[in-house]
């Protein structure tokens, strides 16, 4: 390893390697095409500016590399980790290319090796304006593609990389989905995938909390006043949902700041600004405003809404308990959602408790087990009966919608049964108060 590298991470007090650094490292080291998925706070980001850096020839001003993620702030915040390589290195030149960012009109100055930025930006520089010669890269970082995607920056990804012959290609993500796939069949032949299977902290604990008939933002409110932060991230998936949210906690005078992608740019860069330098205890904020923020200070989550994708459920929670700190991370959830909840106990190993608040304290729910009665067991029975006799041994077409249709003949007459008797019991109960009146002289 080049000495400038070793000196940087003295510098950081890295003890040792992440395990997505681990194994990342060595395989783009040997100029792999690599695809990895971990969750937010792995090490992620020296997992690809190290290789990059013991690999670049900065005797060569050429352009070398370029990293691109989806949003100006999570570009700065790479560009600004790859900047603290320069205390150790002044060869190293580094340019950064985000919206938001003044352009300056003498702008002649390419000696640099490494390109940060948002594919937009990247594309107009090096195609559009054909600033650089991009034929001598070597290396492309996609970082969080999942969201690159998300946000239709595919085609100046496209524009970028078919004007490359030869180039290895680094994508990081949290999660990938099934539309990646013709651009991972594409650009990322044979690649060696790396999958780190914690999805978060060992030290963050999970709550789930049944709003019931309550609006969300009464019970995040509730919720509030049981809880202590140190910086609390509330994460709600519609633009709608974050803007109540925010309205409700900061009409109660807490401190709030609020972060969605319709947000002017002057105004989201002073959020983010102010987020990241602690000066709110809770951030409301949506899925993809929030993926540029980085706060090891985080000590509570709470997910008002669950998002499109489950893996993104761990991406909200690893934000908490990080840096070997305690985290607590709560869910939301009414009788529409009841099935989100279920897959995560039953399907995601979480250790998922179960709460309620009262007043200004979180207690432990209390499961009421429902009993079966002897009507549900004759109806189990009837509906066991009825599939048994509409199987066949050889499957015929339309033998699901056949059992269906017979299993719902059977509860719609069994239904009809119990409304029945239960007429039947009123009409008795009534018979027999007429004849106690009678008796009694009324």
């Amino acid at each position: 390893m080049k000495k400038f590298i070793e000196e940087l991470i003295e510098y950081k007090n890295f003890k040792e390697l992440t395990p997505i650094q681990k194994e990342v490292i060595p395989l783009a080291m040997e100029n792999k095409n690599v695809i990895a998925l971990s969750a937010t706070g792995s090490g992620k980001t020296h997992a690809f500016l190290i290789p990059i850096m013991e690999q670049i020839d900065f005797t060569n001003k050429k352009l070398q590399a370029i990293i691109m993620s989806p949003t100006r702030e999570l570009a700065t915040q790479i560009y600004n980790m790859a900047i603290e390589f320069t205390k150790f290195n002044k060869d190293i030149n580094i340019k950064l290319l985000v919206g938001g960012i003044e352009r300056k009109k003498d702008d002649t100055n390419t000696s640099f090796q490494i390109i940060i930025g948002t594919p937009g930006r990247v594309k107009d520089y090096c195609v559009s304006n054909a600033k650089v010669n991009i034929n001598t890269v070597k290396t492309i970082v996609l970082d969080e593609i999942d969201m690159i995607f998300e946000l239709n920056f595919m085609e100046d990804i496209d524009e970028i990389v078919s004007r490359i012959k030869k180039v290895q290609i680094l994508a990081f993500s949290a999660t990938l989905s099934k539309d990646m796939k013709p651009f991972i069949a594409k650009y990322l032949t044979n690649a060696k995938t790396v999958q780190i299977n914690e999805k978060t902290s060992s030290n963050v604990s999970f709550y789930s909390i049944n709003t019931k008939h309550k609006e969300k933002e009464e019970v995040v409110l509730e919720l509030t006043k049981c809880i202590n932060p140190y910086v609390c991230l509330i994460f709600a998936s519609k633009k709608k949902d974050v803007e109540k949210i925010y309205d409700k906690l900061n009409s109660q005078g807490l401190s709030i700041g609020m972060l969605h992608g319709d947000l002017e740019s002057r105004e989201r860069k002073q959020i983010y600004k102010r987020i990241l330098n602690e000066e709110f205890t809770y951030v409301v904020c949506s899925d993809i405003a929030s993926r540029g923020l980085d706060i090891n200070s985080v000590t509570h989550v709470i997910n008002v809404d669950f998002p499109k994708e489950k893996e993104y459920f761990f991406h909200r929670a690893g934000r908490t308990g990080r840096m070997n700190q305690t985290g607590s991370c709560y869910v939301l959830y009414n009788e529409e959602e009841k099935k989100f909840i279920k897959d995560l106990k039953e399907n995601s190993g979480l250790n998922l408790n179960e709460v309620v608040i009262k007043g200004t304290n979180i207690n432990p729910a209390k499961i009421r087990e429902r009993k079966v009665s002897k009507s549900d067991e004759v109806l189990n029975q009837e509906i066991k009966k009825t599939v048994n006799k509409t199987k066949t041994k050889k499957v015929k077409p339309n033998y699901k919608k056949k059992v269906k249709e017979a299993v719902a003949k059977v509860k719609s007459k069994h239904k009809r049964q119990i409304i029945k008797d239960d007429i039947k019991k009123r009409q008795q109960e009534r018979a027999k108060e007429r004849t106690k009146a009678m008796k009694n002289g009324y």
